[in-house]
């Protein structure tokens, strides 16, 4: 038998192939069937249905209004952003803390490099979940408001959490924000006029953010601080104890991981560029942006991806002190419904988009980058 000129061995293969993808078919219908079975036996409703239930539950902290009257649908958006944010902020300040460390690993300080290298190795090797206990514990031995510690810049740090300026945006500001992330975007991609035009919108967003209220008669910015009131604080922003407990120990642990993988990417680029650099008179900045960070960077995104990754997942943990993200929403819902087959799967499409998104960015931006060095 020859199926369009493939020889026996192949068609062998194909229809193996062929039937343990049948077979798998079969079992996933199976299982599917027997648990429908089982649910249908013990009275346990099946389908999305109560995604547009009332909870009758309230959420500790959302970054949108919730009451008990929302819905399950309202309710897991509320979890899916607090996972967002949550991931987003350990994102940009363990990057931005991890660059810096490596950085200053690399001086000729043998004490700095001493005391940055057992911080890398202590925190690498401590389970998060203890850290975040930590860090809990932490935040519970603050002193109460009255004796807040008042920090630089107007923000107070207590028991009760961590109390910060906050500003009211309007479409104005939001619209700078977009057009700013969008020109970042475009400066990381492509080189030359894209990277001219992408300074040219961020300078333009700028511009019509200063002079928006004058020719818009728009309000100005506004800046609430926070300010003692009583027992309590009034204004600004709060970040409950939880989130800070969970954030920090976030940021803290996936700092020492970050830092190595720059410090690895820093130390693949050739020593002999960087001395042929420095003989022709470069700046030591100039070397730094022009010869080892391009080639860094090459080297990093990919395990810089799968770290991003690992620190949404982790965010899971925050359920441990309290602090309600995706994993929280679920099994509360989970307890509440018993459709912990809906719910287990919802969660698992939730943190798939997520995390799937994250690869296809880190992927992208090292397709373009091996396009540039191609040429």
């Amino acid at each position: 038998m020859n199926l369009g000129g493939m020889n026996r061995a192949q068609t062998g293969r194909l229809i193996a192939e062929a039937a343990v993808l049948i077979g798998l078919a079969c079992l996933v219908v199976a299982t599917g069937y027997s648990i429908r079975e089982s649910l249908v036996s013990r009275n346990i409703a099946t389908g999305f249905g109560f995604l547009a239930q009332d909870t009758g539950w309230d959420v500790s902290a959302a970054l949108l209004a919730h009451s008990p009257r929302d819905t399950y649908a309202r309710t897991f958006l509320i979890g899916l952003l607090n996972t967002l944010a949550l991931s987003l902020a350990t994102i940009i300040v363990a990057t931005v803390l991890g660059v810096l460390i490596a950085l200053v690993r690399q001086l000729q300080n043998p004490l700095l490099s001493w005391l940055i290298g057992g911080y890398v190795t202590i925190l690498r090797n401590v389970p998060l979940i203890v850290q975040i206990f930590f860090w809990y514990g932490a935040t519970q031995g603050l002193p109460n408001t009255r004796k807040a510690f008042e920090l630089s810049g107007g923000v107070f740090l207590s028991n009760r959490g961590l109390y910060l300026p906050s500003v009211k945006l309007g479409w104005p500001e939001y619209a700078m924000l977009a057009v700013l992330v969008v020109s970042i975007v475009i400066s990381l991609i492509w080189r030359h006029r894209p990277r001219r035009l992408a300074s040219g919108l961020a300078l333009v967003a700028v511009a019509v953010w200063l002079v928006g209220p004058a020719l818009f008669d728009l309000p100005p910015l506004a800046v609430d601080w926070p300010r003692r009131a009583g027992l309590n604080f009034a204004g600004g922003m709060s970040l409950q104890p939880e989130l800070v407990a969970v954030l920090t120990a976030l940021v803290v642990y996936n700092t020492a991981f970050i830092a190595e993988i720059v410090r690895t990417g820093v130390q693949s680029v050739p020593l002999g560029q960087i001395q042929a650099a420095q003989n022709i008179g470069l700046r030591q900045s100039r070397i730094f942006y022009k010869i080892i960070l391009p080639q860094a960077v090459r080297v990093m995104v990919l395990p810089l991806i799968n770290q991003y990754s690992n620190i949404t997942k982790a965010t899971a943990l925050a359920m441990v002190v309290g602090f309600t993200d995706l994993f929280s929403v679920s099994v509360t819902s989970i307890n509440h419904t018993g459709q912990a087959l809906e719910i287990v799967l919802l969660m698992t499409m939730l943190y798939f988009a997520i995390n799937a998104t994250i690869s296809l960015v880190g992927n992208t931006y090292a397709y373009f980058d091996r396009r540039r060095w191609k040429r």
